[in-house]
Parts: C-alpha cells; sequence; structure tokens
C-alpha cells in the first residue's frame, strides 16, 4: 500500500491486506462548514438528474438483506437512455447519464428492466463480480418492447468497491442504443467502518464528484453528465482540499483518448477499472491519463485556482474553487 505524504510529497509503503486505501493517504479534514456548503455529493444539484439514483426497497418485508428496484429503458427518436420508472420528466438518453446504481457489499439486489422503446434490448454492467447466466448478467435476455427483465445481483465480499458502469448489451441492438446515449454510472460503496480497511475522509460519497464522460460514434463533442460547453458540469471545490473523482468514459466504439486536468491541480489515479491501486499511484504531471471508451478511473484531486477537466478536445467539466 501507499501512502502519500501530503508534506513532502514523497511515498512509503504500507502493508495492507485488502483493496482499502490507507486511511493516512492525502489526509487532511474538513470542518462541518466546508462539508455543508463546499463539498459536492451525488445529491446535490450540481450533478442533475444525471446521477439521482435508483430505489431501493426490501423485497420481504422481514429481510432488509435483498433490495428490489426498477428502472426503464426509453427512447426519444434516435436517442434511447435509462430513467427511473415512471419519471417522464427526466432526459432519455442523447448523452445524459440514466439513474446512478449504488451497492453495498454484502446484500442482494434485483433489478426489473421495464423496455418502453420499440426495439429489444437488455442491461449488462461492467465490473461486478457476478455470475453471467439464469437471472444474473446474461447478453443473450432479452427484454422485447412492453417486456420486463429482472436481473439479480449478488454483490458479496469477493466483490471489490469501486467505480463501473452498466449499458444495454443484446446483439445487433446494443451499438445504437450506446450510441443514442443509453449507459449510466455504477458504484459498489466502500465499507466505511471496517477497521481492518479504513478508508479516508476524502474519499467518502459526502467527498466525491461524479463524472460520465460521453462521445457518440461520429467523434462530435463530448459531454460530460450529459452537459456540453458553455453550460458544462460544474464541480465546487474547496481550496487545497483533496476529493475523490469518479470518473467512467463510454464511447461505443472503443476509442482511447486522454483525460486532461489543469497545472492548477494535484492529481493521483488511485483506482482503475473499479479497483484501488495496489502498488503506486500515478501522478499527473502535465501528461494525460488514457482511457478508453469503457474505462473507470478514480482519482484524488485538489487544485488551488479555477480549472477545467478536458477529454480529448473538449472541456466536460468545470471546477471551481473556493477559497
Amino acid at each position: 500500500r501507499i501512502h502519500l505524504d501530503t508534506t513532502d510529497m514523497k511515498f512509503s509503503t504500507y502493508s495492507f491486506a485488502s483493496l482499502a486505501i490507507s486511511p493516512l493517504l492525502l489526509g487532511g479534514t474538513a470542518t462541518a462548514q466546508e462539508n455543508s456548503t463546499v463539498a459536492a455529493s451525488y445529491y446535490e444539484t450540481d450533478y442533475g438528474y444525471a446521477h439521482i439514483p435508483i430505489e431501493w426497497h426490501p423485497c420481504d418485508p422481514h429481510d432488509p438483506h435483498v433490495l428490489c428496484g426498477d428502472i426503464e429503458f426509453c427512447q426519444d427518436g434516435d436517442n434511447y437512455g435509462y430513467r427511473r420508472l415512471g419519471d417522464k420528466h427526466a432526459p432519455c438518453g442523447g448523452g445524459v447519464p440514466g439513474p446512478l446504481i449504488r451497492f453495498e457489499i454484502g446484500k442482494q439486489y434485483k433489478l426489473t428492466l421495464h423496455n418502453y422503446a420499440s426495439k429489444v434490448t437488455n442491461l449488462h454492467t461492467h465490473g461486478l463480480h457476478v455470475v453471467g447466466d439464469g437471472d444474473g448478467d446474461d447478453v443473450t435476455r432479452e427484454a422485447w418492447p412492453g417486456d420486463c427483465l429482472t436481473y439479480h445481483y449478488d454483490i458479496n465480499k469477493n466483490q471489490p468497491p469501486g467505480t463501473n458502469w452498466y449499458h444495454p448489451h443484446y446483439e445487433g441492438e446494443s451499438l445504437a442504443q450506446v450510441t443514442g446515449g443509453a449507459f449510466g454510472m455504477i458504484i459498489v460503496d466502500d465499507i466505511l467502518d471496517d477497521p481492518h480497511n479504513p478508508i479516508p475522509e476524502w474519499a467518502e460519497p459526502e467527498n466525491e464528484f461524479l463524472l460520465q464522460v460521453f462521445q457518440g460514434a461520429s467523434g462530435s463533442q463530448s459531454l460530460g453528465n450529459g452537459k456540453k460547453v458553455p453550460y458544462e458540469q460544474v464541480f465546487h471545490m474547496q481550496a487545497h482540499k483533496w476529493y475523490r473523482l469518479r470518473v467512467s468514459t463510454v464511447n461505443a466504439q472503443g476509442r482511447t483518448s486522454g483525460l486532461w486536468f489543469p497545472d492548477e491541480c494535484t492529481v493521483y489515479k488511485v483506482a482503475s477499472d473499479g479497483v484501488w491501486h495496489e502498488a503506486g499511484f500515478a501522478h499527473y504531471d502535465g501528461l494525460c491519463y488514457a482511457m478508453t471508451g469503457s474505462s473507470r478511473g478514480d482519482y484524488a484531486i485538489k487544485c488551488s485556482e479555477d480549472g477545467s477537466v478536458n477529454w480529448q478536445n473538449s472541456r466536460v467539466a468545470k471546477l471551481k474553487v473556493y477559497h
């Protein structure tokens, strides 16, 4: 395990048993005022609809460990997307991510996909350690127009916490549906109260930013959380305070592009494709972090002044820094 001393930026090695991160890494305690007025979370309005989470409820009132939820697959012309069931005021695809799916380790989930589009579809996840047949993540399953499919996800102790994503994967339809905007982010939460693998405050949900970047098949301007210049995503940050930026990049043709950060920020990549780094962190040195059309990356970031995050040649997020 790597510990980063934020005073002199030197590395030293620690040994931990699992994939959680050292509690001393990128240390620093935010005041209650900072957390309430500046630190962003997935509930704040800055994220818009894109990261309103799926609502879970017990399938059986007597068993709180098995939770049920619903998600709608929708269509608006050539746009496809996901939204919470019955939320007709929400946008349908077109680069706007679907609802955030958030899982806890140690629980089971039953997610019912409702197909309100005119094409057959299904739902496939990246990063979940679940079965690929039966009512699991089987890409051959079919939800025809007007039909439903229920997926069973057992998020057990073998599942690493991390940043993942979902999209349709029905043969012959997936390219059109993903490029039409059908995708969303999955987060498997860290176990915050695990004494053997404590998580530092900067990496907890109240200090996280979520950014899902989308680029269509034509290579047009990239969107950050469904927004583009001059109305791009804005993240509000306290100066010199560490945050966790979770990034998912989506391009149905799988192109590799670069994620660029401003010189006013110190950035370390701490996780890739839903797994914490074990050996060392990639420090941003003025170059870019390469990410493919289905990559995920978690970044520890602190900034001294305003800046922006760029994907390829497009600005996908503004960083608004307060002193």
